[in-house]
């Protein structure tokens, strides 16, 4: 993400309410068209209102990357203060580049409670897709972002370690919990889009001590081992297992021994058996 600060023009006094409410709405937006990430400050510097705000990638603030909803909120802002915003990066090294989905070999869907980046990745290279570089609709990438927004707060819930800790993990790691239905469904969004295949990540961390490296695919029960020897040896993205067909990618289990009965969670179950 780059920190970028965004100026809006003179937030008068009996006009500051408007002002503000109209800055919010443009930078929300924003956000849900995936141009912004994290949170974002709304301060008034020496008489001018003005926003610190992380872009997702260099082009972020740029008219072509807005939604139908940005352009309009856009023009609202441009329209009360006599001007469009005004952008300027507050960091060095600013890429002049955007990653793009053209020529990957293939995307994965991956996020967790530490990341802020798209959830949309390469699979050769982990570079995240800004989501206003896909080719999808304004409402699929506020659908996308908001199913990451989710994962982060199941993937805080268990790393709590609380009363809610297993059903936040079988959210995260049971491709058939609601949270990783709604992943698939937006995987064969992005690759109906693209053309590339779109795999959705499932997290493995209960285990089981022998046969772990050799259990089925949790959705259509057949082989998905890969050559990788291990969990993640040459790196995160070399996936112990892949399903084709079904789009999953996963790890081996790393959590500790000595829970067993958690293991289930996550695994195939064979058609009439109690999940």
């Amino acid at each position: 993400m780059i920190l970028h600060e965004v100026t809006f023009g003179p937030a008068t006094q009996g006009q500051g309410s408007e002002a503000r409410n109209l800055a919010e709405s443009y930078l929300a937006a924003l956000c849900r068209n995936g141009q912004l990430g994290g949170e974002y400050s709304l301060v008034v510097r020496q008489g001018m209102l003005a926003a610190f705000v992380n872009l997702m990638g260099p082009q972020g603030w740029k008219t072509k990357s807005h939604s139908q909803i940005g352009v309009r909120e856009r023009t609202k802002v441009a329209a009360f203060f006599g001007h469009a915003p005004q952008w300027k990066a507050l960091q060095d090294a600013v890429p002049t580049r955007e990653a793009t989905w053209a020529k990957a070999p293939h995307l994965c869907l991956f996020t967790t409670y530490f990341e802020r980046e798209s959830p949309v990745r390469r699979g050769d290279n982990e570079q995240p897709i800004p989501l206003y570089r896909l080719p999808v609709t304004d409402a699929d990438r506020e659908g996308i972002r908001h199913w990451a927004a989710v994962y982060h707060d199941c993937d805080s819930l268990w790393l709590d370690c609380g009363a809610l800790e297993l059903a936040a993990y079988r959210q995260l790691a049971d491709p058939r919990s609601e949270l990783a239905q709604e992943g698939l469904a937006h995987c064969r969004t992005v690759e109906k889009a693209t053309g590339l295949r779109t795999f959705y990540f499932l997290m493995r961390y209960w285990g089981r001590p022998e046969g772990e490296e050799n259990r089925p695919c949790p959705l259509c029960g057949k082989p998905w081992r890969t050559q990788h020897p291990g969990a993640h040896p040459g790196g995160f993205w070399d996936f112990a297992f892949q399903c084709q067909p079904c789009r999953l990618v996963s790890h081996l289990a790393d959590g500790p021994e000595g829970h067993e009965d958690y293991a289930g969670i996550g695994e195939y179950q064979p058609p009439g058996k109690p999940a």
